[in-house]
């Protein structure tokens, strides 16, 4: 495994000192793992321990060529998946199974948190509104500035708001009386963006 310093040892100015915030940004991880890592050997001790203020905690700080001569290392001692969060370990360089799949889960996480940013249950309920009055999916979803990808991806994942589309498309129906209603051809022919329609074209659709 390669040290998470060696793809910066370039950018580190062996004469200046880093704080523990700055340690802590180059190897994208929290402050609070670094003392660990200096345990583990990952890092040096800090060279140049000050105090911020008159009675004021003391600033660690690391001499830059000491972050090189770290970074440059080729053995590591392995770190312990006790000690360290998965997603910590993923960062650091683990690409074992666990770190994997809890890396993979802060990031599903996290894009189901943006996600439901860009698209917030005030949109939701006036898109719901807006199809129901008759709009069709793609003007519905112009008018709170998201995509129809978005409302879809929405619907497959909530199942309420999944119903509550469905219950609202049904007003899309352009020609029930016609009898292709709820069949590709009403799709494709009638355009018909209509619940049972997008079923029939899509069955995978919501």
């Amino acid at each position: 495994m390669e040290h998470p310093l060696a793809r910066h040892i370039e950018a580190i100015d062996p004469k200046r000192h880093y704080d523990s915030a700055e340690v802590a940004a180059l190897l994208g991880v929290g402050s609070a793992a670094l003392r660990p890592l200096v345990l583990a050997g990952w890092l040096p001790e800090p060279q140049v321990p000050r105090r911020s203020g008159r009675g004021g905690q003391p600033v660690r700080r690391w001499r830059g060529s000491a972050l090189r001569t770290a970074g440059a290392r080729k053995r590591l001692k392995p770190l312990d998946h006790d000690q360290f969060a998965g997603t910590t370990l993923w960062r650091l360089g683990c690409r074992c199974a666990s770190c994997t799949a809890a890396h993979s889960e802060r990031s599903r996480l996290a894009r189901r948190a943006a996600a439901d940013a860009a698209f917030p249950e005030a949109d939701r309920e006036l898109l719901l509104a807006a199809v129901a009055a008759g709009a069709d999916m793609k003007s519905a979803a112009e008018l709170v500035g998201v995509s129809t990808m978005q409302v879809y991806g929405r619907a497959t994942r909530d199942p309420v708001f999944s119903a509550r589309l469905d219950e609202a498309g049904a007003a899309l129906c352009v020609d029930a009386a016609s009898g292709k209603c709820g069949t590709p051809t009403g799709y494709r022919s009638l355009r018909c963006r209509g619940t049972a329609c997008r079923r029939a074209h899509t069955p995978t659709t919501h």
